[in-house]
């Protein structure tokens, strides 16, 4: 849960109903809006089109029809995503990259693009893994 109000900074839809976001404090988190889209007013936003109208006001997430989600809540249901971390594969594996988060895994565990650092080879990796595995030195 966040101690204090972030402002959201940026959005990117993707065309899973999910959010990539940007808070002012530099972290970038993925927000499911899965769960929301049988709801009013988000189901509204189930046509692609519409969804990926989503832009950025007074420091939150909003579409066109006067729909919002206030930024803590964006913030407390999201998954961080270390975007830029230099991590290794168990305390003696090769050194990747975090890169961009690729999809929501149906057990909610997030699918996360990783860059090897020897060979600059992309690979697909578990959210729940990187957070698991070391800062490389």
């Amino acid at each position: 849960m966040v101690n204090e109000l972030l402002d959201v900074i940026r959005v990117d839809t993707k065309p899973d109903y999910t959010l990539h976001l940007t808070f002012e404090n530099g972290e970038q988190r993925v927000f499911d809006m899965t769960p929301l889209m049988a709801k009013k007013p988000f189901d509204r936003l189930r046509d692609p089109e519409c969804f990926a109208m989503a832009h950025i006001d007074y420091g939150t997430v909003v579409w066109p029809g006067n729909i919002d989600i206030a930024p803590e809540t964006l913030y407390d249901r999201s998954d961080a995503i270390p975007v830029g971390e230099f991590k290794s594969f168990g305390p003696v594996g090769p050194k990747y990259q975090v890169c961009n988060p690729l999809r929501k895994m149906g057990d909610g565990d997030w699918i996360i693009e990783v860059m090897l650092i020897e060979s600059g080879e992309k690979a697909e990796y578990r959210l729940s893994k990187i957070h698991q595995d070391p800062a490389a030195i």
